[in-house]
């Protein structure tokens, strides 16, 4: 496995004692983990390799790992912390005018901001973002900025302009052939129709996110469709979308068990209160 090998060469670089061989290994082993969907080890991979870089004086490999680290808070809802690593990547690659650095930077910290309810200050860093990846000719990380933007003026209530970069989004995606952004597009474009009430065309959306997530091991994407799949059933008309509170359920617990594992503190209290919308009676340990 690629893990027993990065593992072998942190052996390896410990016994030698180069600190920024270590570093650059346990941040793959972050990686790895991450995907896997430890979390736990992969933020203790992360910051582990955060205090080498910096014993070691890199301030560029430092930069790249905060970065990873900085994800991961953020999707667990450490926002403040996540803001404090993301801040700190920016002013580094600034320093050294590493442009497409900034503009990973800049649009980790625009999605701090959206879900802290700072939508104008989110906007403006993701359109720095998208500017600069339009400019370096990044299809696929500039279809993820529009998919954030989208997120953005989802979260202030500005539906046709949140439609406008979803499909900005979903046609770079797929042109680049970037599955995972093209799930998190159709998993926006999903919570658009359900605020414009179209309830087919959100379900249609929706399942088609989960089952990329599902097919791509995303995990903590997974739980996000799965959860706007369970907020979707909820409100749908009986009529429409038959079974709604079963359906709702479903994919609700699959959610929760899903963030419990990560650690999703943010994304579980949100479910939580879906969830006593649902009456549900039971939790997922």
């Amino acid at each position: 496995k690629a893990s027993d090998h990065r593992q072998r060469g942190l052996d390896i670089y410990r016994r030698t004692g180069d600190l920024l061989g270590q570093a650059r290994a346990l941040n793959n082993l972050g990686v790895d983990y991450y995907y896997l969907g430890d979390w736990q080890a992969s933020a203790r991979c992360y910051q582990e390799s955060l205090d080498l870089c910096e014993r070691a004086g890199d301030v560029t490999e430092a930069a790249v790992v905060a970065n990873n680290l900085g994800e991961i808070l953020s999707d667990q809802g450490d926002l403040e912390g996540a803001s404090q690593l993301f801040s700190k990547s920016l002013y580094s690659w600034e320093t050294t005018g590493y442009r497409i650095g900034i503009a990973l930077a800049c649009s980790n910290l625009g999605r701090v901001a959206t879900r802290q309810g700072r939508c104008s200050e989110a906007v403006e860093l993701l359109q720095k973002s998208a500017t600069i990846f339009k400019e370096i000719g990044s299809r696929g990380f500039l279809a993820e900025a529009h998919a954030r933007l989208a997120e953005a003026y989802l979260e202030s209530g500005k539906l046709d302009s949140a439609f406008t970069h979803t499909r900005r989004s979903l046609t770079l995606s797929v042109r680049a052939k970037a599955l995972l952004t093209e799930a998190l597009g159709r998993r926006v474009l999903g919570q658009v129709c359900v605020l414009q009430g179209k309830w087919t065309r959100g379900e249609r959306t929706l399942l088609e996110s989960r089952a990329m997530n599902e097919w791509a091991g995303a995990r903590y994407e997974l739980g996000q469709s799965l959860y706007h799949l369970a907020a979707l059933y909820r409100q749908a008309p009986p009529a429409v979308l038959p079974n709604g509170h079963a359906k709702a359920t479903e994919a609700l617990v699959a959610a929760q068990r899903i963030f419990r594992q990560l650690g999703a503190t943010r994304d579980l209290a949100r479910a939580a209160r879906l969830a006593s919308s649902l009456k549900l009676d039971r939790t997922i340990q």
